[in-house]
């Protein structure tokens, strides 16, 4: 998926607009939406991490928790696309649709950072 499509189907997500020490969302708030950082960046509580722009948030959380595991705060004025489980769902129905397979392959790299550095953080 070319930047452009990729831009197209996150425009026609709903934005929000976070102003600096503003929540994105709570520990214990339900994994029902998956956020990119727009404009900004934002930090996750339990561990100090850093999200800034062309991100997602809390990948790992959303796959694999039915709950945030951390708050998550706006560190400057931040814009932050807000895309449903339903819509992520629907696109894996979509098995056919490119956009899925970039998503995917977006989402992997998400996760294995994370992975990473919660693996230094441990170690």
């Amino acid at each position: 998926m070319s930047d452009q499509q990729f831009t197209s189907l996150l425009v026609k997500q709903p934005k929000w607009i976070r102003s600096k020490n503003q929540k994105i969302f709570t520990m214990g708030d339900p994994t029902d939406r998956l956020f990119w950082i727009e404009q900004g960046k934002v930090r996750r509580t339990r561990d100090g991490r850093l999200f800034t722009r062309n991100s997602f948030v809390e990948v790992v959380s959303f796959f694999g928790s039915d709950i945030y595991s951390a708050d998550v705060i706006s560190l400057a004025e931040t814009e932050v696309r807000v895309i449903s489980r339903s819509d992520v769902m629907r696109l894996f129905e979509l098995d056919k649709d490119p956009i899925l397979r970039e998503l995917v392959v977006l989402l992997a790299r998400e996760k294995l950072s994370a992975e990473k550095f919660q693996f230094l953080q441990v170690g």
